[in-house]
């Protein structure tokens, strides 16, 4: 056998072996695992609280990028760790979608399916290598982990079935096509995507002067008062801030429930103040006023940049002067500190501030930066610090605006308690000497029969019982009145009560919007119930004087006491608030921003005719 024919018959047999390779090898529809059909799809998941992190993994096909969320409980507290741990109000719906997932059962399975057919279903793994432009069938990854580094579910929901109808539990359009990740099977389930959201404004409290209080939202009935500074600062031309109107408005107050007042308006022409009041031709424009509300009710932003540690200790009061970074940070951003005659810098901004004044004395004030009108700088900066290559996502005019938050406290905002006037105190009874008995002889018997002498007259000085007050049976004072010393006087409050400080300082915000005097901005007077009294049983005893007295004394105590209780908690909530703004740039669309910076031409309008109501 010659060398060609071996040769021939070594090819032959490896031709053969191929053959039988191939014809035995198993296709890719066949690497699958066992199908779960009619099973729970994790069965580790036995309860949503349980799960303690949340990743999700999302591929924006306009724009073929992909974004990466996260949610999870660090040390106690729930952080975004996609937007570098900014507090997850909405801690509650991570459980209920954990929990959507427990007992989670495939309804029915795609047979003989191959990879190359995820894309026809949605169920193409998001975070499996770089995706080509303008990819296709990119399903969303979720994953849920408990405390420590277990995975619970890891899941990839894709489209939902064309076939509407075609089986029983597709009536409320909750199946989907669903991919356990790292396999290939591709299940039918009945699953809600609502809980699955990866956008950042679905996961905190889009309220945002007023976090972490639940449903306890700001309501109109909050607000006291408005403080407008319109004004334009820009720095690069070298001039100060150009002032254009100042308006403070009344809500609640001087007026009647739920209307405005104008307390007072100054406009700027040139550099000239001039006092603007309202005249016969002329109104308040309500429409922009309750937009306003509106839009201050439900502040929404949607995305935040944290500030340099060095800004956050400063407008905490926790650190020293501003460093460089600090500076520059803000400049950035369009927030500025121009030196003040009196000494120091006061806070400014490009476009304007606005400050809202609570019925509780905390004062919100809102600085109004500039525009964000590249994704670049944003973009870096998050990259920066959490790696993350999310952009913001665009409001509705394509136009963002950064903002800034403080937080202070206006003591004046609190109703004073209505004390009542002390009356002096009575004189301690005088002692009456006893005179010495002539004799040690038994007084005399009287006959049973004996007529009684009248009873003495009362002494002069003896108590009358007070005008419009009724005598009791037994002939005392009734003390169930109102106190005949209760005035309409204030009396000051008690040494230890807080004093408002209206001196602007880095650690605490200025918070002195000037307030109205007139006693309908009061709110109702707190009163604590009132112990019942106990009259001595002499009611002509001179230490029946001072009862009364000291019943008065006990009730302004006690009202004293609720007014200085909540000072101190006004105090806490402005601190605990501040110390969360402290932290964050915020981002908001620019139309939200139109509507809460008002200036003079916003607020007043020509009168309207009123239109003739039908009888």
């Amino acid at each position: 056998m010659n060398e060609t024919t071996k040769t021939a018959i070594i090819v032959g047999i490896g031709a053969l072996l191929l053959a039988g390779g191939i014809y035995f090898l198993p296709s890719k529809a066949d690497f699958t695992t066992e199908s779960k059909v009619g099973e729970v799809l994790f069965p580790e998941l036995k309860d949503g609280n349980v799960a303690q992190g949340m990743e999700i993994v999302s591929f924006d096909e306009k724009l073929s990028t992909r974004k990466d969320f996260a949610v999870k409980n660090l040390n106690g507290r729930w952080v975004l760790p996609s937007h570098n741990n900014y507090p997850a109000d909405k801690k509650q719906q991570l459980v209920d979608a954990a929990s959507s997932l427990v007992d989670l059962t495939a309804l029915s399975e795609i047979k003989n399916v191959s990879p190359e057919q995820y894309e026809l279903y949605g169920v193409l793994d998001p975070s499996e290598g770089e995706l080509p432009f303008g990819a296709t069938g990119v399903g969303k990854l979720v994953t849920f982990k408990d405390g420590g580094s277990k995975t619970l579910a890891k899941l990839i929901i894709g489209k939902q079935p064309r076939e509407q109808g075609s089986l029983e539990d597709n009536k409320d359009n909750n199946l989907r096509y669903v991919r356990i990740a790292g396999q290939t099977p591709i299940y039918i389930v009945k699953l809600a995507t609502d809980k699955f959201s990866p956008k950042f404004e679905d996961w905190i409290e889009t309220n945002l002067l007023r976090p972490n209080e639940g449903d306890n939202r700001l309501n109109e009935f909050d607000i006291r008062k408005v403080l407008f500074q319109d004004y334009i600062f820009r720095p690069e031309k070298k001039t100060p801030p150009t002032l254009k109107s100042v308006a403070l408005l009344d809500f609640n107050g001087q007026g009647q429930a739920g209307e405005w007042f104008l307390e007072k308006m100054v406009e700027f022409i040139d550099g000239t103040p001039k006092e603007i009041t309202l005249t016969d031709q002329e109104e308040l424009n309500t429409g922009k006023l309750d937009e306003l509300k509106s839009a201050l009710n439900d502040l929404k932003i949607v995305n935040v940049i944290r500030k340099p540690q060095g800004l956050i200790y400063a407008l905490r009061g926790e650190g020293g002067g501003l460093d460089n970074e600090a500076l520059e940070s803000l400049y950035a951003r369009g927030f500025y500190l121009p030196p003040v005659k009196s000494g120091g810098a006061e806070l400014k901004s490009r476009d304007g501030e606005v400050s809202v004044s609570l019925r509780n004395g905390v004062v919100f004030k809102l600085y109004f930066g500039a525009l964000v009108e590249e994704l670049s700088e944003l973009a870096e900066t998050e990259q920066e610090n959490n790696d993350s290559k999310n952009a913001p996502p665009k409001s509705a005019t394509g136009t963002d605006r950064y903002l800034m938050v403080q937080a202070g406290f206006n003591p004046n905002l609190i109703p004073k308690p209505l004390l009542e006037e002390v009356p002096p105190e009575a004189p301690a009874p005088a002692v009456q000497k006893q005179e010495p008995k002539e004799d040690s002889k038994s007084p005399e018997t009287k006959p049973a029969n004996e007529v009684q002498p009248p009873p003495a007259k009362q002494p002069a000085n003896a108590k009358e019982p007070s005008k419009g007050q009724a005598p009791s049976k037994d002939g005392k004072q009734s003390s169930q009145l109102e106190s005949p010393f209760r005035t309409a006087a204030f009396q000051p409050p008690a040494k230890d009560a807080p004093q408002s400080d209206d001196s602007p300082a880095a650690s605490q915000p200025q918070t002195t919007a000037p307030t109205s005097a007139d006693p309908k901005a009061a709110e109702p007077k707190e009163t604590l119930p009132e112990a019942p009294e106990t009259k001595p049983e002499n009611a002509n005893d001179p230490a029946d004087a001072n009862f009364e007295r000291n019943q008065i004394i006990r009730r302004n105590d006690a009202q004293q006491q609720a007014y200085n209780a909540r000072i101190q908690a006004g105090i806490l909530r402005a601190k605990s608030l501040n110390e969360r703004f402290a932290e964050w740039y915020y981002v908001i669309p620019d139309e939200v921003y139109k509507k809460i910076h008002l200036g003079k031409n916003d607020i007043i309008m020509p009168r309207q005719p009123k239109t003739n109501q039908p009888e």
